[in-house]
């Protein structure tokens, strides 16, 4: 996946025109490839971390409620998570065909 940076304008975040990396996830690790270095150990930090998320309980047209998860490194869910939080870090990543 490449990373790109998002940039505040009049009509929202933009993504900007040239990729500052790329992102991948083989055999339950992330590889992170970015030239700035302290962009590189934000974006390790963040998918370094156990992320807490919610999730239904019972069937989904008969759910009562939301159950906290937590989600540690190393699996294929986690790294979604992950990719839905780079726009904390101002990022925004897009698969290699576009």
């Amino acid at each position: 996946m490449i990373l790109y940076r998002l940039r505040n304008t009049k009509e929202g975040r933009r993504r900007e025109e040239f990729p500052v990396g790329t992102l991948d996830f083989r055999e339950g690790q992330v590889i992170v490839e970015v030239s700035d270095r302290q962009l590189s150990k934000q974006v390790k930090a963040l998918f370094g971390e156990t992320f807490r998320v919610r999730e239904a309980r019972g069937q989904v047209d008969t759910y009562l409620g939301h159950a906290w998860v937590d989600l540690v490194p190393g699996n294929e869910r986690h790294f979604d998570e992950g990719l839905r939080r780079l726009v904390r870090l101002s990022l925004s990543c897009e698969g290699e065909d576009g």
